[in-house]
């Protein structure tokens, strides 16, 4: 027995030994950064000079500085409407794929999940094209008569957020759909076919059934998707830089800029640390709302 017990505390201490440098790894690339940039949000500092300790008046700054204000406003609109959005079509075309079959809605799947694995980049940029004022969006709808509704999608200050939530809820709703289908495939048959047997057709038994059932998942969902969109920079820097104005101007953008171009580190570095109270603030309550009780099968 003792042998035993001496033979496991030996693994268990040896799994330690090499899980250490990974481990201490990713805590000096995960809260270093953090506790640095948190420091830094109280301080005064170009980059260059000796950094000076001025309390919270950073903080104050942000709530007299108009830019600030918008850009939290945009990237909060950006956040909300990108996860509900993305969401909401992944879970309805992974109800719509799931009856093709394993086999049969594999097509479908690769080409609604092949946005998800394509760079940012790229897709914002084919979206200049489509949005453009001559571009593929405007000439569809001059070829159905509906002159009209044609725009300058990207330089209108009706149009520029939800033009950038459509794209990033075209590149994100994979990723939804993708969780979603597979784990349908983990519910058993029979409960699908006993709801058959008592008259229930599929979409009552999706939101009767599966839904419930897909709780957990959609929480995960929900939760990798706004920390995804509340993070929206490749796309707003390409399509808009922030434009027209600052109608489109993110937080991560905004940062940037004061960081690099107007050497605040400081300021930015509050902005920062705001931001990220914000979205685990928004998070906790997206978890909480999301919450409660669990069906298992």
């Amino acid at each position: 027995m003792n042998n035993r017990k001496g033979n496991l505390l030996g693994s268990t201490v040896l799994g330690f030994v090499f899980l250490a440098p990974v481990l201490f790894l990713i805590l000096f690339v995960s809260y270093v950064p953090f506790i640095w940039n948190l420091i830094l949000s109280f301080q005064e500092w170009d980059g260059f000079l000796t950094r000076n300790w001025i309390g919270f008046d950073n903080y104050i700054h942000i709530f007299a500085d108009r830019t600030a204000l918008i850009s939290f406003y945009n990237t909060t609109f950006l956040g909300i409407f990108i996860t509900l959005f993305s969401v909401v079509i992944g879970i309805m075309l992974a109800a719509l794929i799931y009856p093709l079959g394993n086999k049969e809605g594999a097509f479908y799947r690769f080409a609604l999940f092949t946005p998800s694995m394509v760079p940012t980049t790229i897709i914002a940029i084919l979206f200049t094209f489509i949005y453009s004022p001559e571009g593929v969006l405007n000439q569809a709808l001059e070829a159905i008569g509906l002159e009209h509704l044609t725009r300058v999608w990207l330089g209108e200050p009706e149009t520029v957020l939800p033009s950038i939530v459509l794209v990033d809820v075209y590149k994100n709703m994979g990723i939804t759909m993708m969780l979603c289908f597979t784990a349908m495939q983990l519910i058993p048959k029979s409960i699908f076919e006993a709801s058959r047997m008592d008259g229930i057709g599929y979409m009552r038994q999706f939101i009767l059934i599966v839904l419930p059932l897909l709780k957990p998942i959609i929480q995960l969902c929900v939760v990798l998707s706004l920390i995804t969109a509340f993070r929206t920079y490749d796309s707003v820097r390409i399509l808009t830089n922030g434009g027209p104005g600052t109608m489109s101007k993110t937080v991560s953008l905004y940062m940037v800029d004061t960081a690099f171009n107007y050497n605040e580190f400081g300021y930015a570095a509050s902005m920062g640390a705001l931001f990220t109270g914000i979205l685990l603030l928004t998070v906790l309550i997206a978890r909480r709302l999301l919450g409660g009780e669990t069906y298992e099968y």
